[in-house]
């Protein structure tokens, strides 16, 4: 604590007091005091910790000291001087904490013979100690006199001397400086420099500092070249320069960078050629063989090339900066042998040549800019050539530039049918005018084109492969449709030529393939292109021709497609080609009719869709072996027209048709359909199903050939009344015939064919339903009915039931004479036959289900009967005829041994009973009792001799 109040007493005391001295006699005391006991300590073993904060707290003090020690000079010699040298030295007035930066130094130098000290004591922790609080003193002071530029670069260079001066006596000491030693002073050397530039060069603008950084940048690549030419000897015995030497070559791109950086912001105040300096000097260094980073510099030299770019902005400066290029990265490709630096190479010397003689013949003489279609065929011949010639040799560098030479080749052809295609397409639009310089540029251009033609020919011929191929047919398209267009030609003519070229590389490659095998990929890619292409320019407008182009690159399609197995899908493509290109003359042609419905319309396009199937289905033997499909796919496309030719027809039914051809049309073609699908049926015709089994295509056609005879019975049959009165008889006639054909031998499934005589009467009546005479529906009645019996098939009587009924009630309608007994014993007695008849019921389990059917069709007649006695009058009559009914009903129940026969009528019969004694009871009551007490003794005996009789039955 002592020595804290002596430190705080000291730095409380006022520097420039009237007596300094005090503090100073304090300062001098303390460290009296402290240095006693550093050297306790440094003689006895003290913690490591604690000696280090008795060394802070002593150089705090010595610092405190120094300080108070500029206070002794007097203030009338201190002041007047620091101003005479602030205005000697320095524009801005130099204040005194600035002054401090500078002043210091002494300080700074004496830590740093401490420290030195401190080492021969070998306190070396203590020294290290001492260095870090150098070092700290030593960017505070930096930091402390940057705001004057007199300051800053004094203290910097004071700053680079002391450093200096410390590594050299470390050199001296150690024999050896690491390298971010000497990185570090040569920073402070470039900082210092900075510096003292600013300070001598006041307002230096921003193109300024950019040039100066450039300058230095490309002295300090210099340095790195110059140590580099110092043999391999030399440097191994001098590590330094090898320090030296990454370190010059650092802060050389470092500032080219910079400099980069600062002349993009001052761009207008720079020389276009300045730049060039940095890849030229780049390349220098990257060519000399004790380079230390070769490829790095290459890469940069690129780099640097590319970013003079900002500067082409005359064509002398760009022919300038791309022979620079050519150059720089052509003596770099034997360093760093590599495929892009190759490619870069030609890109630089083919935009040297290309602007070169741009500006010699267009710019300069007033040539005609058509020529320069000619002079990139021209380098796409030269590169190729090149590519030839390198092959010759070998080693790494010919071939990187073979290939190099190649791929720009074939950029740059790339590029030319490019820029041709757009031609084309700017001609084939309507705005174009063809004038004279259009003219003279497509004469250009179709002569470059037919050069390059020629010039790939030549390449076939020397090495063919499938992009040579590919690009001649893209040039011969382009030389045919320019050529077209020169001659004014339409689009038409354009399609059709294109689509002759697809057709001829087909057969000229089959023909090919025929004496050379195998084909070549390209040569199934450039048929199909043409043929897209050809279809692409014959679908541009509606006309009559699309249609037939489009058939005729359905061929193109199909021949590809049948090459190889693989190749199926083109096949199926060509084939819906076809099909799609007769759509198209056929709408065509449709569009230009004036006149009919348009059901009409949709009968044609089915018709089509049926034609085509047809000629798929029954030609599918050729056309298999010739496009090498298999049967069933071929079949299945066949299929689906037919499906098509349905929908359509269906469609056509419904939006209408025209009379009479557009029925007739229809008609043909629906019967056709039904046709197509019958025979697909027959296990005969066609052995193979595909998408339905034999019965399903067979009622396929069956329901379409019905479907098309319910559309036209009146087409067909236009005396209505004869088709109405024998249409059931008729459909009779044919059902059965249908029925007992032999199908199964015929070669089709017979159960649909069945299915069609058994139910075609009933079709007939169904569609004539409100119009067919009453004797046709007997005839359809009796028919089914000896059908079942003929064929034990009970349930079609039901059927002949239902007309019977029917037929029944429409003539008692008509005769005025149906009631509702009447209509109610129709119902029940149609029941009742269903009960009898209807094989479920044969069961024993199933009686009981019966006897409540027939409980319940006997109960509806009855009721009926009870009813229409109470409403209707004379009502003694209708209650004789509801007894009767009663009695029928017990002496049938009697008869045939039905109970519920019995139970209704007996019901029925007393409750009648009752209600007619109930009416006459007032009158003759006497003998009404009489007469129903005998009656009612006859019945009971009756009943019970029903139950012993139906016990008996029961047991036996």
């Amino acid at each position: 604590m002592g020595w804290v109040g002596l430190v705080a007493a000291g730095l409380g005391n006022d520097r420039y007091s009237a007596a300094p001295w005090q503090a100073l006699c304090i300062s001098g005391l303390t460290l009296g005091l402290l240095w006693h006991r550093l050297k306790q300590q440094f003689q006895q073993p003290f913690p490591q910790q604690q000696q280090k904060k008795s060394l802070l707290v002593f150089l705090a003090v010595a610092a405190q000291a120094y300080w108070l020690m500029g206070g002794m000079i007097p203030a009338g010699i201190r002041e007047p001087l620091l101003s005479q040298l602030s205005a000697q030295l320095s524009i801005q007035p130099i204040s005194s904490s600035e002054w401090l930066s500078l002043g210091f130094f002494p300080f700074l130098w004496g830590l740093l013979g401490f420290t030195g000290r401190l080492l021969q004591w070998q306190q070396f922790a203590l020294a290290k100690t001492t260095a870090k609080v150098g070092w700290a003193t030593g960017v505070f002071l930096i930091l402390l006199g940057l705001s004057n530029s007199f300051t800053a670069a004094m203290s910097l260079l004071l700053c680079t001397i002391t450093l200096s001066v410390v590594l050299w006596c470390k050199l001296l000491v150690s024999g050896d400086l690491s390298e971010k030693s000497l990185a570090l002073i040569h920073g402070m050397g470039l900082l210092t420099l900075a510096a003292w530039i600013h300070y001598g060069l006041v307002g230096l603008s921003i193109a300024g500092w950019a040039r100066v950084c450039l300058g230095v940048a490309i002295a300090e690549l210099t340095i790195h070249f110059l140590i580099g030419c110092l043999s391999l000897a030399q440097r191994r015995q001098r590590p330094r320069a090898m320090h030296w030497q990454k370190s010059t070559g650092l802060a050389g791109i470092v500032l080219a960078g910079l400099s980069y950086g600062l002349m993009i912001l001052s761009w207008a105040e720079h020389a276009p050629w300045l730049w060039l300096l940095v890849p030229v000097t780049l390349t220098c260094i990257a060519h000399h063989r004790q380079a230390l980073w070769p490829r790095a510099m290459v890469g940069l030299t690129m780099l640097a090339l590319v970013m003079q770019g900002a500067w082409l902005t005359t064509w002398p400066i760009a022919i300038a900066s791309f022979a620079v290029g050519t150059l720089c990265t052509g003596f770099n490709s034997r360093i760093w042998r590599s495929y892009w630096v190759a490619m870069f190479t030609l890109l630089s010397g083919i935009a040297c040549i290309t602007s070169g003689l741009f500006y010699g013949l267009v710019i300069q003489g007033g040539a005609d800019t058509g020529w320069l279609w000619l002079l990139g065929v021209i380098e796409i011949a030269a590169l190729w050539l090149l590519q030839r010639v390198l092959e010759r040799r070998s080693g790494d560098w010919a071939l990187i530039f073979t290939r190099a030479s190649q791929s720009w080749g074939w950029v740059l052809m790339v590029c030319f049918l490019g820029i041709a295609t757009l031609l084309v397409s700017w001609l084939l639009s309507d705005a174009v005018a063809l004038t004279g310089s259009t003219q003279t540029t497509v004469n250009n251009a179709i002569a470059a084109a037919i050069l390059l033609m020629a010039i790939l020919v030549e390449s076939i011929r020397y090495r063919p492969s499938g992009w040579h191929y590919v690009s001649l047919a893209w040039t011969a398209a382009i030389v045919v449709m320019l050529a077209m267009s020169l001659q004014g030609m339409g689009i038409a003519r354009m399609a059709i030529a294109i689509l002759a070229l697809g057709f001829i590389t087909q057969i000229a490659a089959d023909i090919w393939v025929i004496r050379r095998p195998p084909y070549r990929l390209s040569w199934h890619v450039i048929p199909i292109g043409y043929a897209g292409l050809g279809l692409w320019l014959a679908h541009s407008s509606l006309q009559l021709q699309a249609g037939l182009y489009t058939l005729f690159a359905a061929m193109i399609f199909c021949g590809i497609g049948r090459r190889k197995a693989a190749f199926g899908p083109l096949s199926y493509i060509g084939l819906a080609l076809i099909s799609i290109g007769a759509y198209e003359v056929l709408v065509y042609q449709m569009l230009q009719a004036s006149r009919g419905q348009p059901g009409d319309g949709f009968t044609l396009l089915a018709a089509l869709a049926l034609l085509i199937g047809l000629t798929h289905r029954y030609l599918s033997p050729w056309l298999c072996r010739y496009l090498q499909m298999p049967l069933k796919n071929l079949i299945a496309v066949a299929h689906l027209h037919w499906v098509l030719s349905t929908v359509l027809l269906a469609v056509a039914a419904l939006a209408g048709l025209s009379q009479p051809h557009g029925i007739a049309i229809w008609t043909v073609s629906a019967l056709l359909a039904a046709s197509y699908a019958l025979s697909a049926g027959n296990r005969r015709w066609s052995p193979l199903a595909l998408g339905m089994a034999q019965p399903g295509w067979t009622i396929s056609g069956l329901v379409q050939g019905l479907l098309c005879l319910a559309y036209d019975r009146f087409v067909w049959f236009p005396d209505r009344t004869v088709l109405l009165t024998w249409g059931g008889a008729i459909a009779c006639i044919i059902g059965f015939v249908i029925y007992r054909s032999p199908w199964q031998r015929w070669g089709w499934p017979p159960r649909p064919w069945r299915w069609l005589g058994l139910w075609l009467p009933a079709a007939t009546v169904s569609v004539t339903l409100l119009q067919i005479p009453t004797q046709s529906v007997l005839i359809v009645g009796a028919f089914y009915a000896w059908m079942a019996k003929q064929f034990d098939r009970v349930r079609l009587s039901y059927l002949s039931v239902l007309l019977f009924d029917w037929a029944l009630w429409r003539y008692l309608n008509s005769q005025g004479w149906l009631t509702a007994l009447i209509f109610s014993l129709m119902f029940g007695l149609s029941v009742l036959y269903f009960a009898a008849v209807e094989p479920h019921f044969e069961d024993l389990s199933k009686r009981q289900q019966r006897h409540w059917l027939r409980i319940l069709a006997s109960g509806l007649v009855g009721m009926t009967a009870l009813y229409q006695a109470e409403v209707y009058s004379p009502m003694l009559v209708y209650a004789a005829i509801t007894l009767a009914l009663g009695i029928g009903l017990i002496f049938s129940g009697l008869a045939l041994k039905v109970r519920a026969f019995l139970y209704v009528g007996t019901g029925t019969f007393m409750l009648q009973i009752v209600r007619v004694l109930w009416l006459f009871i007032s009158e003759y009551s006497l003998l009404l009792w009489a007469v129903g007490i005998v009656l009612g003794l006859i019945f009971i005996w009756i009943a019970a001799t029903f139950e012993s009789s139906d016990r008996k039955s029961l047991a036996v």
